[in-house]
């Protein structure tokens, strides 16, 4: 925390500049813990410890985290040479504190974690599309080109992380050991699309064009079209990242046709409580980043738990006006549709290769939508927090997520959740498991999810039964386009 402060030039009084230029010197250079000591670690090493804690300026962390991914590039073992013998007495020997994210060795994980807690450095580091180019000794090479953006380089396909962990080869631990360098960018990608750190608490959410940008870089990377998907410790940060983007998420899909601003979707997902504009990603590739995140039942529940969210803020701040409700609820029961149908494929290829595939898939969908049921939870988002119930329940709290904002400026989720519960205890609604057992039709629950929320925004507007009716049967409708859309993907893909 001292040097990510001692080191910021807006500080006054601040280090000078100098000391970026030789922190990136002494990198590459051993640094002896003691006379002739045999395996002294690389300056890397040791600042990298230093580096995973505060928020550092963009002047600062990004050339030393441009260096170590160039020195990466040449040689991906280059720092693993220092990695002791211990025999098994000691797996926490290394340089990083807290022992989690790897064990300290390859200062590229613990730059990148360094880069999660600093999101304005962060955002900078990975739209950098000309990077400037250093030697070996940390100096800037001024006659040099990189050829590669840093977001390129470090989401290919075979990029080859170093196994950060002392854990004997072949050993049960040994197939987690290359884990921690793609958490870690994980982590730094959250905080640059977030505009927060990726542990914030409470969650922090501060977007603009450029962290859209990443953002979109993001998805066209990592969706069901591209066959080298996410390394799996990614996986996590991947749905905060829809999460964190529910709302252009809906505003994409809100485009059937390419008719979206010809019926000025704009006016329908104007108002979000970061205050940010919508930008769309493209009908196509946010359905096709769903389907790739929510087939994972983790990744399902954080992107369902948005939806909801978001969802239940729109429809509050919609009150006044019944015919944006449910144009905003259509288009929420589609993306519904999507997220549900995504998990249902994802489990189809879980159990594809078993004897009993169809039991196994059906005790699965059963146990996976029978978690969902855990009551209500309060969940972190860009302003205020909101009560959840049904398919948000038990995700976690860290989570950024936006709201609609109410005409007033305010978040509606208060409101909405007070509404919620009293509507779902008037109706006895019991949202816990013994519920789900009987209902004989699993896929029933998921139906039931988007619709109780409608039924409520109904009661609360004053429609009529009649009135409830047709926007039920428009909800209903809605819902299965999103899961056809993905059940043609899923042909297509087979």
């Amino acid at each position: 925390m001292a040097l990510a402060s001692a080191t910021d030039p807006d500080n006054k009084p601040h280090l000078p500049s100098s000391w970026g230029a030789e922190f990136r010197r002494l990198g590459t250079q051993y640094v002896p813990l003691e006379p002739g000591s045999p395996q002294a670690p690389y300056g890397y090493q040791v600042l990298g410890g230093i580096l995973r804690y505060g928020n550092y300026d963009a002047r600062f962390i990004n050339p030393i985290a441009g260096h170590i991914v160039q020195l990466h590039h040449e040689d991906p073992d280059r720092f693993m040479n220092t990695k002791p013998v211990t025999g098994g007495a000691d797996l926490d020997w290394g340089f990083n504190p807290s022992g989690k994210t790897g064990a300290g060795y390859d200062p590229l994980t613990s730059v990148l974690e360094g880069l999660g807690h600093s999101p304005d450095a962060a955002k900078k580091f990975f739209s950098d599309e000309a990077p400037v180019v250093y030697k070996d000794d940390g100096t800037v090479d001024k006659n040099a080109t990189l050829g590669y953006s840093y977001f390129e380089e470090l989401t290919k396909k075979d990029f080859d992380w170093p196994a950060d962990s002392l854990v004997h080869p072949g050993s049960d631990e040994a197939k987690q050991a290359r884990d921690a360098g793609p958490d870690a960018l994980g982590h730094a990608l959250e905080a640059a699309v977030t505009g927060g750190a990726y542990d914030a608490d409470p969650p922090v959410l501060r977007r603009d064009e450029q962290t859209h940008e990443i953002m979109q870089a993001v998805i066209d990377r990592y969706n069901v079209t591209n066959a080298d998907g996410p390394p799996e410790p990614m996986k996590d940060s991947l749905a905060k990242m829809g999460a964190a983007y529910i709302d252009d998420l809906n505003y994409s899909i809100k485009d059937f046709g390419g008719s979206g601003d010809q019926l000025d979707r704009g006016g329908l997902f104007d108002s979000s409580s970061d205050g940010s504009s919508r930008k769309p990603f493209g009908e196509t590739e946010a359905r096709n980043f769903m389907m790739l995140v929510a087939g994972d039942e983790d990744g399902y529940r954080t992107l369902t738990a948005a939806q909801q969210l978001y969802m239940a803020s729109g429809l509050a701040a919609a009150e006044g006006n019944p015919d944006i409700g449910t144009s905003f609820a259509e288009n929420a029961a589609k993306v519904h549709g999507i997220l549900d149908e995504s998990r249902s494929h994802g489990i189809r290829e879980e159990f594809k290769d078993a004897e009993d595939a169809k039991n196994l898939q059906q005790e699965k969908n059963g146990e996976w939508r029978k978690s969902l049921l855990g009551g209500g939870v309060a969940i972190g988002a860009a302003v205020g927090a909101a009560v959840l119930v049904g398919p948000a329940a038990g995700i976690v709290v860290s989570t950024a997520v936006p709201l609609v904002l109410e005409s007033g400026g305010s978040a509606a989720s208060t409101a909405y959740g007070n509404h919620t519960l009293q509507y779902l205890q008037d109706n006895e609604y019991k949202n816990d498991p013994e519920a789900l057992l009987a209902v004989q039709d699993v896929e029933k629950i998921g139906e039931r999810a988007v619709t109780q929320p409608v039924l409520q925004y109904a009661q609360n507007t004053g429609m009529s039964t009649s009135e409830a009716d047709d926007v039920v049967r428009e909800i209903e409708q809605s819902y299965y386009t999103g899961k056809a859309a993905i059940s043609n993907n899923e042909k297509v893909s087979s």
